[in-house]
C-alpha cells in the first residue's frame, strides 16, 4: 500500500539527509561554513515537523503495520488479516434497493457523480471531502475509487473507526485497523466495475457515486482475528442501531452506506 506521496517524503527526507551530511563533512574541513550547516539543521527540523504533522495519519498507519506485521511473522500461530465478509461478519442485511440506494440519494439530494467534472466540481462546493487515514482504519490503493466522501459520511466513518478501536481498548488488539477497499466512483468506474464484476456489481446506480458508501475488506490485528472481528461488528451494529449507517454484506466485502 505504498503511495506516490509516501515515496516523495521519503525521496525528500533522503535529500534533507545527504544535504546535511555532506556540510557536516565540509564543515570539518572548513569551520567559516558552520553557520550554514547550523542554518541547515534548523530549516530541516522546520521541514521535518511539517512533513509530521501532515502526514501523521500515514507514518501511524507504517508504525502500526509494522508492528502487527512484524508480530505475526514472528508467531506462527497468527495471521496478518482477516476477510471481512459475509461469511466471517454476521449483520442485519438491509435491503440494496430498497433502502441503501433511495437513501443515499435523499441524504444527498440527489448530487450523483458521473464523471470526474462532476466529481471536481462536488469538491469545489464542499459537497464531498478527502478522505484519509484515521484512528481504527486505513485505506487500501484504490483502483476504481477515490478518497471522497460527503462530510457527514466521512464524520460517520470516522466514528466507526474510533468505536471499533474503544471495543478492543485494553487488549493485546487496541491497535487493530480494518481496510477500506473502495470508497467513491464516477459511474465511469463504476461501469469497469461492472464489466470486471458483472456477478457482483449492481447494474443500476451504486451508492458510491452518491459519495456516501465504503467497502470493508479486511481486517489487520496483532493477536486475534476473532476479537478484532467481533469488534468490527459491535462497532456496525451500533451505528446500524443507531440508524447511522446501512449495511449490505457481500462475498468479498462488507458494504455500508452512512447516513
Amino acid at each position: 500500500m505504498i503511495r506516490n506521496q509516501d515515496i516523495l517524503i521519503l525521496a525528500l527526507v533522503l535529500l534533507i539527509f545527504f544535504v546535511n551530511l555532506g556540510l557536516f563533512v565540509v564543515c570539518l574541513k572548513n569551520k567559516a561554513i558552520r553557520k550554514y550547516f547550523i542554518g541547515s539543521i534548523i530549516i530541516s527540523l522546520i521541514v521535518g515537523l511539517f512533513i509530521v504533522s501532515n502526514n501523521f495519519s500515514r507514518i501511524t498507519y507504517w508504525i502500526d503495520k509494522y508492528r502487527i506485521e512484524n508480530n505475526a511473522t514472528q508467531t506462527s500461530s497468527s495471521n496478518k488479516s482477516c476477510s471481512c465478509t459475509n461469511k466471517t461478519l454476521h449483520f442485519q442485511r438491509d435491503s440494496y434497493s430498497g433502502k441503501h440506494r433511495p437513501i443515499a440519494k435523499k441524504v444527498t439530494g440527489g448530487r450523483f457523480i458521473e464523471d470526474k467534472a462532476k466529481l471536481q466540481e462536488y469538491l469545489e462546493e464542499k459537497q464531498l471531502v478527502t478522505i484519509s487515514d484515521r484512528k481504527g482504519y486505513h485505506i487500501q490503493s484504490l483502483g476504481h475509487s477515490s478518497k471522497h466522501l460527503t462530510p457527514s459520511a466521512k464524520q460517520r466513518l470516522e466514528e466507526l473507526g474510533s468505536l471499533f478501536r474503544e471495543n478492543l481498548k485494553g487488549t493485546p488488539d487496541a491497535k487493530s485497523y480494518f481496510l477500506i477497499s473502495s470508497v467513491t466512483r464516477t459511474e465511469a468506474q463504476q461501469c469497469k466495475i461492472r464489466k470486471a464484476y458483472p456477478s457482483s456489481a449492481t447494474r443500476q446506480k451504486s451508492t458510491h457515486s452518491y459519495g456516501v458508501s465504503v467497502d470493508i475488506s479486511r481486517v489487520m490485528y496483532k493477536k486475534s482475528c476473532k476479537n478484532s472481528l467481533k469488534a468490527l461488528e459491535k462497532a456496525i451494529d451500533q451505528m446500524q442501531g443507531e440508524d447511522k449507517l446501512l449495511i449490505c454484506p457481500e462475498k468479498t466485502c462488507i458494504h455500508l452506506t452512512f447516513i
